[in-house]
């Protein structure tokens, strides 16, 4: 076949999708993709866990509901995914090349020979020359897991900061010390000598960023989140890194251990703990005041919450059924357990 006869061939082929507008089509295309993703399936939530992250936003009456009924009850869209999808790679970026480079930032390193070393970044300028060279990184960092036993809080931090090596490191570079004579200053001084803080790492809007000047402007959600793994891992403050999500201009705040955050987190798991005990539908910290709330209206178990609410006879009733349409699930035995 001549060359000319081959493109006659694909113009002919291509004109059915030219002649119904295939450039239109290709201009729809996102938003197609986002009706698209809004019918993928919901997520389901942990039943027997509390995460740090939810603390602030969980409703105790849907997660007791959960607990005896699990349902899929987490959906999100499409500019969520991707939002999430960034934050997961500016999180990776700032602990494997920026953070552990610097070498202000300890924990667990895993190496590609399979090996996990705790500490500072075993060898930062291999990983730097690994990084430059666009070559596959030698160390990546692993978060620190939370977990405690009685209160069933989970959660994992976004990293540990050495404070003295810190403030040494922000001074080295003040005085503009290049960076292959840092490394080897900071090696001078004891790990953790002068304690530690946790790190954060949040995205956000300019608008947002441009109110975050203090630990009173950090949203609550983030606050009790913080104290959380503050109190669970015996470290009193938390370094926030906010970074804008259009042009990344970024922003560091500390924040403080608070106590009252911590009382107003007890309140809350011990509601949540006492009412699967006792077989209880709880009243307190509930997130909508009637079935017609915008949450209500997402909510996978408004119908069961509200119409009608369950009484103490019909909780006992209900508690019966769920255990008996799960026959094989261990339950969570709860007989001893007391208030934080």
């Amino acid at each position: 076949m001549k060359f000319m006869d081959v493109l006659k061939q694909q113009r002919e082929e291509a004109a059915p999708y030219m002649k119904v507008g295939f450039a239109r089509k290709v201009q729809s295309f996102p938003g197609r993709i986002e009706k698209w993703v809004d019918t993928w399936p919901n997520s389901e939530s942990a039943t027997d866990i509390i995460r740090c992250s939810g603390l602030y936003y969980m409703c105790p009456r849907e997660f007791v509901l959960n607990y005896w009924r699990p349902e899929a009850n987490n959906s999100f869209d499409f500019n969520s995914y991707l939002r999430m999808g960034v934050g997961t790679y500016l999180h990776s970026f700032l602990q494997d090349v920026i953070l552990g480079i610097s070498g202000v930032l300890y924990g667990n390193w895993a190496s590609s020979d399979e090996s996990t070393v705790r500490g500072f970044m075993p060898d930062p300028e291999k990983q730097l020359d690994a990084f430059v060279q666009q070559r596959p990184l030698p160390y990546k960092y692993v978060e620190d897991r939370v977990w405690d036993e009685h209160s069933r809080l989970r959660g994992h931090t976004d990293g540990i900061i050495d404070k003295a090596r810190f403030e040494m490191f922000c001074e080295l570079v003040k005085d503009g010390c290049e960076w292959q004579d840092i490394l080897p200053k900071l090696g001078e001084l004891k790990p953790l000598s002068s304690g530690s803080s946790l790190l954060e790492i949040k995205t956000t809007s300019s608008r947002l960023l441009g109110n975050i000047n203090s630990q009173s402007d950090i949203a609550g959600y983030y606050q009790m989140q913080a104290v959380a793994y503050q109190k669970l891992k015996g470290i009193d403050s938390t370094v926030f890194w906010y970074f804008e999500r259009n042009d990344l201009a970024s922003k560091t705040i500390m924040h403080e251990y608070s106590e009252s955050w911590w009382d107003e987190i007890k309140k809350k798991v011990d509601t949540v703990w006492t009412a699967i005990r006792d077989h209880k539908l709880p009243d307190s910290f509930m997130k909508c005041v009637s079935s017609t709330d915008a949450r209500a209206k997402k909510c996978v178990h408004a119908e069961t919450c509200w119409k009608p609410p369950l009484g103490p006879d019909a909780m006992e009733e209900f508690v019966a059924t769920c255990k008996a349409a799960q026959p094989e699930r261990e339950w969570l035995d709860l007989s001893s357990w007391g208030p934080l």
